[in-house]
């Protein structure tokens, strides 16, 4: 049997645009680290709401790496709940980031208004669930911060006979639960259901970076298989790569976390 490990999100991706490695110095107002679905995304807004110059730079090809490599999902949530973090950074700081996580529904809309592919979004409905009776009491406290800063069409399903009567909650058998979940297993006995989606976010980014490019001619450039190897911060930024420099008077990092680059603080312009 064959077992085939590539992407099926980037199977898909029929790209025909050559890719431009940074080769000389050049300058630029900001820089963006990264060619996945944030940088392209961060470069899409600095764009349209400001007159500055932006390079994107990329170690790879866009929308190859985590972008290309991922679940498909597109949720507005947290990995961790609103009173654990609000626990390490205070309720004001968290509920500013439940409401912008939210907008972001809004930010994707436009995003694919601008590129035209409206039809790449699924929506469907996402469920996060439980098997402990004694956690379904939090996700009501969890589904009311999401309602708070505006998320619709949030709610808390239980099995009653599992967890007792939780106030607020849709109350459901354990065959109906499962069947919310998709699955056999009856061990559930909570879930939180939110609005979700199904996105290649391979094809989204790609058209992205073809929108902006065509948009945007004089003020938007990509740089790709140009890894920075040094990121060097004063009065300005320096993003060097094998072959060349950017300076800028700021910087974005959009690396998912995986920098490979050393990057040097200094107190006089690069």
């Amino acid at each position: 049997m064959t077992v085939w490990k590539g992407s099926p999100w980037i199977f898909q991706l029929e790209r025909d645009r050559p890719a431009t490695v940074l080769e000389d110095n050049e300058s630029a107002d900001t820089i963006v680290i990264g060619g996945g679905i944030a940088g392209l995304a961060t470069a899409f807004y600095v764009l349209r709401d400001t007159d500055r110059e932006v390079v994107l730079l990329e170690a790879d090809l866009v929308a190859h790496g985590a972008t290309g490599h991922n679940a498909g999902q597109a949720v507005a949530a947290m990995e961790r709940r609103f009173d654990d973090i609000a626990g390490e950074l205070g309720e004001e700081k968290v509920a500013q980031g439940y409401r912008e996580i939210q907008s972001g529904w809004e930010r994707l809309e436009e995003v694919l208004e601008s590129t035209g592919r409206h039809g790449d979004l699924l929506r469907v409905r996402g469920v996060a669930a439980t098997d402990s009776p004694e956690t379904a009491h939090s996700l009501i406290k969890e589904m009311e911060r999401w309602k708070a800063v505006g998320a619709a069409r949030t709610e808390v399903a239980v099995v009653k006979e599992m967890t007792g009567p939780v106030e607020g909650a849709m109350e459901v058998d354990a065959d109906r639960l499962a069947d919310l979940l998709g699955t056999i297993d009856r061990r559930y006995v909570a879930a939180l259901c939110a609005p979700s989606g199904v996105l290649n976010a391979t094809l989204l980014t790609e058209a992205m970076a073809e929108h902006l490019l065509s948009t945007y001619p004089d003020r938007f450039r990509i740089y790709e298989k140009s890894r920075v190897r040094r990121l060097r911060l004063g009065d300005e930024v320096a993003a060097s790569t094998e072959r060349g420099t950017v300076i800028a008077d700021n910087v974005v990092l959009c690396t998912n976390g995986y920098l490979g680059m050393g990057i040097e603080a200094c107190q006089v312009p690069v």
